[in-house]
């Protein structure tokens, strides 16, 4: 099995990459060839220049010969490292970029709730840390192949001519180098596996110590020197390990090297006597000699390359390929695909030519949920159960709740990013699949209460709700109004060309936390969504923003038809939606009007009146 995955690997390497084994290859023969041309040049110089002494008079072949040897050497030696940097560099560029796609084309298609699983984690962890392990070990084999064993066997054909013995000198030197690396680093490669959970604490707490979002924080609490103590707990004890690992290996790796010196010994004893019984002449001797020295480090690399790619590489190779290849086989087996196509046919009734495009988006029917149940990874207890829900078009819905009583993850099931562990979710009666609920991914304008601060320019981000009016200016502008953010954009010192943030440019401006969620709003709005979910969407905001946010909200429901879905745990958001549904331990526990409810005397009204006494108390 093994082999097949590797096999696989190679093939998407090949497929997509074969200019770089082909121009590496080139290069790395040309270089090695010279190397060999250099020996033969001087064997045959000091042959000519023997027989000069001989004879007293200076032969010209001694003359062209050195003037070769020294031509081929500066060649080698000048434009090799240019080369092979070149080679290298061009190499590791385009596999890294074949891997890595792949990578992020199976993270585009993974389930979200699998990041919210450890298992899944501690796989995509290794994964990611070592995607550019495979491009090295793919480097390596071409080394090997154009290079190390092409040397070698240059070499070989010189002992078989020459000294037959050499040949068993190098053989031995070569499995001992690959028994010791071999054995070093699986070590290494099961270490740096097992350390992979407190690799991920001491990156968290590094993380928390150093970033910018915490500091404030820390320093306002003085928890520079809890947070270390932790940090430095999961470090110490990862540093412990290597030390133990690298003090067997020195050790071991001590004893190679006594070996290897005696073999050598051995191996210049054999040529010296060769030279002593005239087997070969001096210019031989010199040449072997020469031959010897130069492939001891190609033996040593292609036994460390070969245990590397056994015992490490190959092994992370066939992790990549446990967490990669089913995925990019659902997707077709291509590396690189093209953007999607329009998914949007479903959210539009058909009508008759002429129509307002803009009022069939907002067309969409309804959806419901039928006994829809969820659960998270790594948990027992269920997030959401037995929920029975319908969106109707045109509603303003408000979805109420304590935290944690699963109103957030009924939103991510309404919005696609969770497939429920049970029961369906019906779109126009059609049952919403795996492959389907991208389409209601474009139905929904999203303002998720957790949002991703990206560091882009504020157009760029309000843009990522609908990328495909991203160029249209209007469309923007009409997102920037309803959020009520026009006159903050403005203000910006380059307007809607300000980058948000300064994580990698200094002219980048800060915003605070009501603007972002003010931001993500507006994100929501861009494209015309007939849905808008709404989830906390004014939780950083003050009261005055709050209840124009929610003017804004309603104004353009009725104007345009729009289905509103507000997620809160605030009462007070409730009183004009159309319908209310409490939530409690993940389940619905009431339903009904702002009036229907407070007449059932039930947890709404119970909630609403102790929230009112908040505002009225004296």
């Amino acid at each position: 099995m093994g082999n097949k995955k590797v096999s696989w690997i190679f093939k998407k390497a090949l497929a997509s990459g074969w200019q770089c084994f082909a121009v590496n290859g080139v290069i790395l023969i040309f270089l090695a060839s010279l190397a060999f041309l250099a020996g033969i040049f001087l064997r045959d110089a000091v042959n000519a220049l023997t027989r000069s002494v001989s004879n007293k008079i200076v032969e010209p072949r001694f003359a062209v010969c050195v003037i070769l040897y020294f031509l081929a050497d500066f060649v080698r030696q000048v434009g090799g490292s240019f080369l092979t940097v070149l080679g290298s560099n061009y190499f590791r560029f385009h596999m890294d970029q074949i891997f890595q796609v792949m990578f992020m084309q199976v993270l585009d298609d993974t389930e979200q709730v699998k990041f919210l699983d450890t298992a899944f984690m501690k796989k995509y962890d290794f994964v990611k840390s070592g995607i550019q392990g495979i491009s090295a070990y793919l480097e390596k084999v071409c080394d090997s192949l154009f290079s190390n064993v092409y040397t070698i066997f240059l070499a070989a054909l010189m002992y078989i001519r020459y000294a037959p013995l050499l040949l068993v000198f190098s053989l031995a030197d070569f499995f001992i180098c690959f028994a010791i690396d071999g054995y070093t680093v699986r070590k290494r490669y099961e270490l740096q596996k097992m350390q992979v959970p407190e690799k991920r604490f001491a990156d968290y707490y590094y993380d928390l110590l150093t970033r910018k979002e915490s500091a404030k924080e820390i320093r306002l609490n003085k928890l520079q020197n809890y947070f270390y103590t932790k940090w430095h707990k999961y470090y110490k004890a990862i540093y412990d390990q290597n030390l133990e690992l690298g003090r067997k290996n020195v050790a071991l790796l001590n004893k190679y090297y006594v070996i290897k010196t005696l073999l050598y010994c051995f191996t210049v004893l054999t040529l010296i006597i060769g030279l002593y019984r005239k087997t070969y002449d001096i210019g031989v001797f010199v040449m072997l000699f020469t031959i010897v020295n130069s492939i001891r480090n190609s033996i040593s690399q292609l036994a460390s390359d070969c245990s590397c790619g056994i015992f490490k590489d190959y092994k992370y190779l066939e992790e990549y390929y446990d967490f990669v290849a089913e995925g990019v086989s659902n997707a077709g087996g291509e590396v690189c695909r093209p953007q999607s196509e329009n998914r949007g046919h479903i959210l539009r009734k058909e009508s008759g030519k002429g129509g307002n495009e803009e009022a069939k988006d907002l067309e969409f029917g309804k959806i419901e949920l039928r006994n829809v149940s969820f659960t998270y990874p790594n948990s027992d207890a269920e997030a959401v159960s037995d929920i029975y829900f319908t969106v109707n078009q045109g509603e303003y819905i408000c979805i109420l709740g304590e935290n944690g009583s699963g109103k957030t993850t009924l939103s991510k099931i309404l919005n696609g990013s969770f497939l429920p562990g049970s029961g369906e979710v019906l779109i126009h009666g059609e049952q919403m699949t795996n492959k389907e609920r991208e389409r209601i991914r474009r139905l929904i304008g999203n303002a998720p209460q957790e949002y991703s601060r990206f560091s882009v320019k504020v157009r760029e981000l309000v843009s990522l709700g609908c990328l495909e009016k991203a160029d249209d200016a209007e469309m923007r502008r009409m997102a920037y109004d309803r959020a009520d953010v026009s006159t903050l954009i403005d203000g910006l010192q380059e307007g809607e060309e300000t980058i948000l943030g300064k994580e990698y440019e200094a002219s980048g401006q800060e915003v605070s936390g009501g603007e972002w969620q003010r931001l993500i709003s507006a994100q929501a709005y861009m494209g015309n969504p007939p849905i808008l979910l709404l989830d906390e969407p004014t939780a950083s905001v003050d009261p005055f923003q709050e209840q124009q946010f929610m003017r804004n909200v309603l104004e353009n429901k009725d104007r345009r038809n729009q289905t509103v879905i507000l997620i809160s745990h605030r009462v007070g958001f409730a009183r004009t939606a159309d319908r209310i549904v409490l939530m409690s331990h993940g389940r619905i526990i009431e339903e009904g009007t702002h009036e229907q409810l407070m007449e059932k005397q039930g947890i709404y009204a119970e909630m609403f009146e102790k929230q009112k006494e908040l505002y009225t108390c004296s």
